[in-house]
């Protein structure tokens, strides 16, 4: 009789945590480039990092909202409208996966669902009349508030980030980009 025996080889697993904590206009009169500061761990290194990007138009000098660009780390994906002249549905291309920003209602940007084929989140402006404060709608994947620093002053955002591992940065820079780019004037 033969037996079949089985082994499997662990590889050491290195576990990176990334985190965003806050997001701040570059200019403080233009809303067309964005820093964003995340933290990151890394398991090898045995310690956190503090990683800097940014949010920017792809088109800066040409006046054109409907494409940006994001890079954090080793994230670099342009962010754009899917129709040029329909400001609810955004689209990312990540390596490995389309993720989609709309709007859950037509032309109410106090509320969005982003998806991709592992997530759909939703996250809303905690107040009807005021966009200075969003948060998660589903508690499953763990909790999300991004809030301005200054209430009224949309060029310093605060980002609690206490979402799940299994959340990737990709969504989470989607979640942020929809919040910075419909709670901002266009300037």
């Amino acid at each position: 009789m033969k037996h079949l025996v089985v082994f499997f080889l662990l590889l050491p697993y290195q576990c990176i945590s990334q985190y965003l904590l806050e997001a701040y206009t570059v200019y403080s009169d233009s809303f067309r480039e964005w820093s964003i500061i995340g933290e990151s761990y890394d398991e090898r290194n045995d310690g956190w990092y503090e990683t800097e990007g940014s949010i920017s138009l792809t088109f800066g000098n040409r006046n054109d909202w409907t494409s940006w660009q994001i890079e954090l780390d080793d994230v670099n994906v342009e962010c754009r409208l899917k129709w040029t002249n329909n400001p609810n549905l955004w689209v990312m291309h990540t390596p490995n996966d389309l993720i989609s920003i709309r709007t859950v209602w037509k032309d109410d940007f106090r509320k969005w669902k982003i998806t991709s084929s592992t997530h759909t989140i939703s996250i809303k402006s905690r107040y009807a009349n005021l966009s200075d404060e969003w948060v998660l709608e589903s508690r499953s994947i763990g909790q999300w508030k991004m809030y301005t620093d200054s209430e009224g002053d949309p060029r310093e955002w605060i980002i609690e980030d206490e979402l799940d591992e299994s959340v990737d940065m990709y969504h989470k820079l989607a979640m942020s980009f929809a919040v910075l780019i419909h709670s901002s004037p266009r300037i």
